[in-house]
């Protein structure tokens, strides 16, 4: 083996890893940004307001439910089913809730009350970022700390007693 082949290869296994949580990162957080710009296109097509009442709660095949919203615009009423499921319900039947809606198109709403997407979106976005820095400190760590393997120490002085 050359005298350099333990660091190389251990350089290589690290940029290695270190690539592939940069990519699994940028992955996670560019999803996650897309969906952030989605959700913010939708908040500005939703220029719209109205006060709408959760008339029923729906449920999908888990114990999660989303409320189902009856609300009008220009005296001609609307019921949408919101998107968001959660589990506790987020909204109770009866409960009063602001919501924006497009114009051109009503049943398309956004509830500016709601953050719990949101949040989701930025936490995992923030994960993302995260995995980049840590590939970014895997690559760097695996040629800093490599940089010492393969250099000879200096040389050990002996002291010898010569005869008393």
């Amino acid at each position: 083996m050359r005298p350099n082949g333990g660091k190389i290869i251990i350089r290589v296994i690290a940029a290695f890893f270190g690539v592939i949580l940069i990519l699994v990162g940028l992955v996670f957080g560019g999803v996650s940004l897309a969906f952030r710009i989605s959700q913010d296109k939708l908040r500005d097509k939703c220029s719209g307001t109205a006060e709408a009442e959760v008339i029923k709660l729906v449920s999908d095949s888990d114990k999660a439910s989303a409320p189902i919203f009856l609300f009008s615009v220009d005296g001609k009423k609307y019921q949408v089913t919101y998107s968001n499921y959660s589990d506790p319900p987020r909204y109770s039947v009866g409960e009063k809730v602001q919501l924006n809606y497009d114009p051109d198109a009503p049943t398309t709403i956004f509830v500016p009350g709601d953050k719990t997407l949101r949040t989701i979106i930025t936490v995992f976005i923030a994960v993302g970022g995260g995995l980049v820095l840590m590939g970014l400190v895997v690559i760097i760590l695996g040629f800093v700390l490599t940089r010492k393997l393969g250099r000879t120490p200096p040389p050990q002085y002996q002291y010898q007693q010569y005869g008393m």
